[in-house]
């Protein structure tokens, strides 16, 4: 099969692929990239679209069993949204229709899926997160605008997948279409076995300082975290957690910063070995359709502490983690001493962590993404 793989892209992780550099760092979302590489291994031509919004013109790379595509997006929220990604889906939707590819998978849906639909092409689209949800935490137009975009594209026929059953019940409540449960998957060949853990390291891994992802209530946690644990450190990696970031503005102004340290971006080849020597991992996240960092902290055995509440958190860490109220301060402190004083209690979880990672393992997770495009490309015909 020709695969046209559309969704947001770490370009980083492709270019060992093809031997080159691009322009671009695309998006702080492996799981794109990750599985055009297992396409590739499986024996399909893979097209990889994406968009990056520090482009001024389309890039394509060299034409190959494998060949990456990324449009120019524009760099303010406000004017993609307000279009609802006009310009972006037009570009998309064309680079689609002009190869010969015999599926799509699109992935989340927005710009991505509704050009998938939209092409005319055999396409699967896959739902990475519940609109509704974040606008109730979120209210912001972006949002509202993104939540009209998704109720468009799960009107279009096609099939679904989703990387939860929370994802997956409300699809099919709201729209009264079948759903596939496809988890994300992550490649357990990159986690270290044994590494050595830093003491009374905690540490956090978010895309952005919103407040959808809660930050700032482990932030106003810390100093009661320190009182009981005075050499305890916070550190926090992601886009928006950088030196003088939005993360470290916010915390500065608040006389936040002590014990913290600001990471900012991590390549995506660091992360294993990062998380891996940590103490705790601590994930605020008010709302997950499934929550790869929490995965991915799972499989390096670091313990996690989580929210209770927080979408698909419960389903995905299935007792292997400690679930708490991240609306509340006292309840995350509380949680996070607990694991950094009981080494017993680190151990249970680690070990039940890493258990529940194997449950998405790469390698399985593409094989059935491939069964079911194999079968849409057969209908098709």
């Amino acid at each position: 099969m020709h695969i046209a793989l559309c969704g947001p892209a770490t370009l980083s992780l492709l270019e060992p692929e093809l031997g080159l550099r691009f322009p671009t760092a695309g998006y702080a979302f492996p799981g794109t990239s990750a599985l055009a590489l297992k396409y590739l291994k499986a024996g399909h031509k893979v097209t990889v679209i994406t968009t990056a919004n520090d482009l001024d013109q389309t890039y394509t790379s060299p034409e190959a069993a494998l060949t990456v595509v990324v449009h120019p997006s524009r760099h303010r929220a406000r004017d993609r949204s307000v279009d609802f990604f006009r310009r972006e889906r037009v570009l998309i939707e064309r680079s689609i229709r002009t190869r010969d590819v015999d599926v799509v998978h699109a992935h989340w849906t927005y710009e991505f899926g509704l050009a998938g639909r939209s092409s005319r092409k055999p396409c699967l689209v896959t739902v990475h997160d519940w609109a509704p949800a974040i606008v109730r935490r979120n209210r912001h137009l972006y949002w509202f605008l993104r939540a009209a975009m998704q109720v468009r594209c799960l009107s279009y026929r096609g099939p679904l997948s989703a990387p939860s059953l929370y994802i997956v019940e409300r699809v099919e409540k709201f729209y009264r279409k079948r759903c596939e449960l496809i988890p994300n998957g992550i490649d357990l060949s990159f986690f270290p076995t044994h590494t050595r853990k830093h003491p009374n390291t905690v540490a956090m891994l978010n895309v952005g300082f919103s407040s959808l992802k809660n930050v700032s209530a482990a932030l106003i946690a810390w100093p009661s975290i320190l009182e009981q644990v005075p050499d305890a450190k916070l550190l926090l990696a992601g886009p928006g957690y950088e030196l003088n970031g939005d993360a470290y503005r916010w915390a500065e102004e608040r006389g936040l910063l002590k014990n913290v340290e600001f990471i900012g971006s991590l390549n995506p080849a660091e992360v294993p070995r990062w998380l891996s020597s940590k103490s705790v991992f601590l994930h605020t996240s008010l709302e997950e359709s499934f929550g790869l960092a929490v995965v991915e902290a799972l499989a390096a055995g670091t313990p996690v502490v989580a929210g209770s509440y927080s979408g698909a958190i419960a389903e995905v860490t299935q007792g292997s983690a400690i679930l708490t109220d991240v609306s509340d301060t006292r309840c995350i402190s509380q949680s996070v001493l607990n694991l950094l004083a009981d080494e017993k209690l680190r151990k249970k979880h680690r070990s039940a962590g890493l258990i529940a990672a194997e449950r998405f393992e790469l390698d399985a997770i593409s094989d059935r993404y491939l069964a079911l495009l194999a079968k849409l490309s057969v209908a098709s015909n």
